[in-house]
């Protein structure tokens, strides 16, 4: 009995230590790692000063060029978007670049998949902020989602779960300057093959929803908050649910739905996929866009 207590005794020090020195590893690794999804959020969450920033998914990092929205209105602007992100990874970036300073305006780009509906399990919003887990308030976020990352957080193994190849890749490219990344594709494709059907199952997440909350009253007296629902190719309704519109009006918040403006959604040669618009749809959206934000979302501020 007493052997069996001691090898077990022996077996979790020689775990722990395993533990202890992979976490230090990666933390060098993460360190190291300058571009890529890891440099980016580095950058956004510990560097960036803008003045106006851009969060979302995918199509915040394709459809918002910074330069444009900065020349028109006047700022410095960063483009945060990343691929499959929503409201929550929205509100956690943005708790913890505002622990720095807290941007003039702030637009979020609203995909009801990623932003209200129930899709896949919600930790995948919150795996690449696992670094700043210590930062204030930041664990709790990670608690509402799933309350067992208290214990799992423990594990270096654990924090850094999957994440080798990926930051020492991200140390191998660089960031971009802005964090504009339009859409690489260059050749027109049929209006059939771009257009994707909504998701029929609109079950509404209740935990996306509490973020959405915690977003909007959090931060609508300290910055501009804009959610900007961009279009959307063949869209001909606006945004499919409602929650995040009543929030918002109830709120005093800007929602600005373009989803199914018609300028845009019928124009294939925009479009890059049914989801996102190629550089030239980019272009005249931003363009639309800062000039509506300039007559109207401006012009509230300067007599706010």
């Amino acid at each position: 009995m007493k052997r069996l207590i001691l090898n077990l005794f022996f077996f979790f020090i020689g775990l722990f230590i395993i533990d202890a020195a992979y976490g230090v590893a990666m933390t060098r690794l993460f360190e190291k790692a300058r571009g890529g999804v890891t440099g980016k959020t580095k950058y956004i969450c510990d560097s960036t000063r803008a003045e106006l920033i851009i969060l979302g998914s995918s199509r915040a990092r394709m459809h918002y060029d910074p330069k444009i929205l900065a020349d028109s209105l006047g700022m410095s602007c960063y483009n945060c978007g990343e691929n499959g992100m929503g409201i929550i990874a929205d509100y956690a970036k943005l708790k913890i670049l505002s622990q720095r300073y807290m941007p003039k305006m702030v637009i979020i780009d609203v995909l009801p998949i990623l932003d209200e509906m129930t899709r896949d399990d919600n930790i995948i919003f919150v795996n690449g902020l696992r670094p700043w887990y210590d930062r204030m308030g930041i664990d709790s976020i990670f608690w509402k989602i799933d309350k067992t990352e208290k214990i799992k957080m423990v594990s270096q193994m654990y924090k850094y779960h999957s994440k080798f190849l990926e930051y020492y890749y991200d140390g191998k490219s660089q960031l971009p300057k802005d964090g504009y990344e339009p859409s690489p594709a260059t050749k027109i494709i049929s209006g059939k093959d771009l257009y994707q059907e909504e998701p029929r199952d609109n079950i509404i997440d209740e935990v996306k929803m509490y973020f959405a909350k915690k977003l909007i009253e959090e931060f609508k007296d300290k910055t501009k908050l804009v959610f900007v629902a961009s279009p959307r190719y063949k869209f001909k309704t606006s945004l499919t649910v409602n929650p995040l519109r009543d929030l918002c009006s109830k709120n005093n918040v800007t929602l600005i739905d373009w989803y199914a403006n018609r300028e845009f959604v019928d124009v294939k040669e925009l479009y890059a996929d049914g989801n996102h618009m190629n550089v030239r749809g980019a272009t005249l959206f931003s363009k639309a866009l800062a000039h509506h934000l300039k007559r109207n979302c401006l012009v509230k501020m300067d007599r706010g």
